[in-house]
């Protein structure tokens, strides 16, 4: 077993489908609310959306690699300037309002990353998640 498996195996994960579902990327997403819990009792809870009747519900893994890359976009862009330029967030007032707020949810997910893990252990995870 890798460094990062063992990492993924001693996290608890949970997941319930959200009271309000809302903001959704399409009519057949649904919106999870998830917790992952670490084993020095480190939590952090998130939303995740997928289309259930496309994939499946969600996982540990998928929302362990949706929120690690959430949270290397902010490290890889210099900027709020640089990460609405990257993502396409560029047409509009509303794109770019759109875009500000993507870029604030990710760094308040890179804080969360950072108090979940070591850095050996991002990276581990970085690794592991790197072809996903």
């Amino acid at each position: 077993m890798t460094a990062a498996e063992k990492i993924i195996d001693s996290l608890k994960f949970s997941f319930e489908e959200a009271d309000e579902q809302k903001n959704l990327f399409t009519p057949a997403h649904i919106l999870y609310k998830c917790r992952i819990t670490t084993p020095a009792r480190r939590r952090y809870t998130f939303d995740y959306q997928c289309n259930p009747s496309a994939t499946h519900e969600p996982t540990k893994e998928d929302c362990l690699y949706c929120i690690l890359s959430d949270a290397s976009s902010v490290d890889y862009c210099t900027d709020e300037a640089d990460f609405l330029n990257e993502f396409g967030y560029i047409d509009d007032a509303e794109s770019i309002r759109r875009g500000l707020q993507a870029f604030k949810a990710c760094q308040r997910t890179a804080k969360a990353i950072d108090r979940l893990f070591t850095e050996e252990e991002k990276a581990a995870l970085n690794e592991h998640f790197e072809n996903y």
